[in-house]
């Protein structure tokens, strides 16, 4: 509480600054793109090296920080919604990614991998990837999306897909100061964020701070409108981001970083399912990760990248375990309250090693050491809160005990090489190698990849992509799964890691004005691990044979010039279980579109249009009617007032559309309507 505090003003301390600044100041943009920048951005996420998107060996969507503030969406989650082949979805109060029509079925958001520049911010236990206002990404520089399966260098949970966030720095010595205050009619959210960057020629350094405050939006939830079954969405999250890194001396290279997030929020519609919620029910979640980093280049072809961080997460929740058929028949007996609070350590380290002897050949080797374990009490618990005032506070089993090290040791290595054919051949080949241990689980996976990019000529390029991942279970799931089979014995099922194949074939066309690619997948997954309630716990489970996805994706970006650009994106998937059943929830058409211009004269005024359709969405049961999907506009303007100062209008769902998503093929979790943001930034 007293370092969300310290964010908190610290925030409001460098607007205050801000404020006060000279307008006289030059003005230090680092969002400023060229044309050809636009069209031809470079990204890291698919081979760890910087490449032109069109000849990255994946499927990949980056939006630079320019097109971040334009349309004014500075979470991953908003984001995710305008990406071809992800959409994010609510359950229990918690944003869960869904990616070429599959997704976690809980509320952990655990199969999709989250980097802050190289460095995996996944929460401790229960591998759940940040996508909310717990990290706000007005810091970045580039937010690259990838798609499909990337445990060949990124390891376990790296499964559908993961999120590269990479970081600004300055160009140039000196200092700049940049913040962005919001506020709005979206349940009276509140939003501050803000960055300070300082570069001189013995080092540079980063301090990033975002805070995030709304209240519960108490719509109906459900099929039907009761008032004990309101959505309580309240979110209340906080950001800090800390880094320096030496760029002289004999330790020229190294690093130091502390990350760390916040996020307390109701549980939304609440896991009971049976129209009962409850004001109280809320769930924290917190990382808070110190880290050390070396990178550094030993003359022109070779280079070491490691890391050394802790990752402490915590997770706590306080909920009310009725449904309201119990509440309305309560005799004043039994459970009231359950209480929990879990505490993980997390030890990980990483020494990579890059060879390039020549402009046509990379090497990439590495070693990855990941060791975690949860603590017992006191430093996590589990209480019933029960009416007997002989036993008010019982201590369950669950969390009581620290449970044993779990470990999972890798390595890997990946060839990428140029050929020249045609305008060239590119082709990566690599494979990781994952040894998980513990006193319960034990498994070995190899995770391999073939990447193939045909350049054809100047503007157009094949692709063809296949590669395996594997997300192994975590701490929760051992534990959540131990803690029900004391209850109900062998009823309970040995869970294991689950594994995905996929084989993906592109068409990527690139010219002075427009970048489009075509996108055809083919997914295999295998043991697939997910949460559901058995009985009166809550457990994961793997599933019965192979889910097969499928699908299409296409997308285009045309800039007319630096001030006028576009996008439009459409998506199709099905994924189907051993039965032939579809899975629930998924949208099956998807299309976004996005307008943005610029006018400099006689006043400088930005303003962007994003239209966002589903056409509806998959149900297992075919005899329920398919849920329908929703049209949403958003609308963004921002204006500098001066050198310095910028004014910020967001429209949200200017149409006002009523609309709620699916949960279990039942529209269920209410969307928010028209709501009005206002901003303010400024940079010095």
């Amino acid at each position: 509480m007293k370092l969300k505090k310290s964010a908190v003003g610290l925030c409001i301390a460098l607007s205050i600054i801000s404020a006060k600044a000279s307008f006289a100041e030059n003005e230090k943009d680092l969002n400023s793109l060229s044309l050809e920048e636009l069209l031809n951005i470079e990204v890291y996420s698919a081979s760890k090296k910087l490449e032109k998107i069109q000849d990255s060996p994946g499927i990949i969507t980056a939006y630079p920080s320019k097109l971040i503030e334009e349309y004014g969406y500075y979470s991953i989650d908003q984001l995710a919604n305008i990406t071809p082949g992800y959409s994010s979805y609510l359950k229990y109060g918690e944003k869960v990614f869904e990616t070429r029509g599959q997704k976690a079925d809980s509320f952990n958001n655990n199969k999709h991998l989250t980097l802050i520049d190289g460095i995996p911010v996944n929460h401790a236990r229960a591998f759940k990837s940040p996508v909310e206002e717990e990290l706000p990404i007005f810091f970045a520089k580039q937010v690259e999306f990838l798609r499909g399966p990337a445990s060949a260098l990124y390891g376990t949970s790296a499964f559908y897909g993961i999120i590269n966030i990479v970081p600004k720095t300055l160009k140039e010595n000196g200092s700049l100061l940049e913040t962005k205050l919001f506020g709005g009619t979206n349940d009276f959210s509140k939003k501050a964020m803000a960055n300070a960057m300082v570069k001189n020629d013995i080092g540079e350094g980063r301090v990033s701070l975002g805070y995030y405050k709304k209240d519960a939006s108490r719509s109906f939830v459900g099929t039907k409108d009761s008032s004990n079954n309101l959505f309580w969405d309240d979110q209340d999250s906080v950001f800090l981001n800390l880094t320096y890194k030496l760029n002289t001396t004999f330790l020229d290279g190294l690093g130091l970083g502390l990350i760390y997030m916040s996020k307390n929020g109701g549980l939304g519609e609440h896991w009971m399912e049976s129209a009962f919620t409850h004001q109280l029910n809320d769930i924290t979640w917190e990382t808070f990760i110190p880290y050390v980093k070396y990178q550094k280049s030993f003359g022109d072809s070779f280079s070491v990248n490691s890391y050394l961080k802790f990752n402490q997460g915590i997770e706590k929740g306080w909920w009310a375990p009725f449904t309201e058929e119990s509440y309305q028949k309560w005799d004043g007996k039994g459970n009231i309250f359950s209480a929990y609070e879990a505490k993980v350590d997390n030890f990980e380290g990483l020494v990579e090693t890059k060879y390039d002897p020549f402009d046509w050949l990379n090497i990439i080797a590495g070693v990855n050491i990941d060791s975690r374990y949860q603590k017992g009490a006191p430093d996590s618990y589990d209480y019933n809160i029960n009416s007997d005032p002989k036993i008010p506070y019982p201590l369950g089993d669950e969390l009581k005990t620290a449970s044993s090290l779990f470990s999972i040791y890798s390595v890997y290595s990946q060839v990428s090489t140029k050929f020249p054919v045609l305008r060239d051949l590119l082709i990566t080949l690599g494979a990781r190698g994952d040894y998980g241990t513990s006193s319960i689980l034990q498994y070995q996976q190899i995770s391999p990849r073939v990447a193939v990019v045909q350049k054809l000529n100047d503007n157009f390029n094949v692709k063809f992509l296949w590669g395996n991942a594997l997300r192994g279970p975590g701490l929760k799931e051992f534990g959540l799964n131990t803690a029900a089979k004391q209850k109900y014995g062998a009823e309970i099922k040995d869970i294991k890691a689950e594994t995905i194949s996929t084989l993906e074939g592109g068409l990527t066309f690139n010219n002075d004005n427009v970048s489009s690619t075509l996108t055809y997948f083919n997914n295999s997954t295998l043991n697939a691990l997910d949460g559901t309630r058995y009985k009166e716990a809550n457990i994961f489970i793997n599933s019965d044979g192979v889910i097969q996805a499928s699908g299409v994706e296409a997308e285009s970006s045309f800039a007319i010039n630096k001030d006028f650009n576009f996008f439009a994106n459409y998506s199709f998937a099905q994924a189907v279980d051993s039965k032939s059943k579809e899975l629930n929830d998924i949208p099956i058409h998807k299309a976004n579109l996005g307008i943005n211009y610029t006018l400099n004269f006689p006043f400088n005024l930005n303003s962007s249009l994003v239209g966002k359709w589903i056409s509806d969405y998959r149900i297992s049961d075919p005899k329920l009617t398919r849920p329908t999907g929703n049209l949403t506009l958003d609308l963004n303007f921002s204006s500098k007032l001066t050198s310095g100062l910028t004014a910020e209008l967001q429209i949200r769902n200017i149409l006002d559309s009523k609309y709620k998503l699916p949960k279990n093929g039942l529209q269920d979790i209410p969307m928010p309507g028209r709501s009005l943001i206002f901003g303010l930034g400024y940079q010095l």
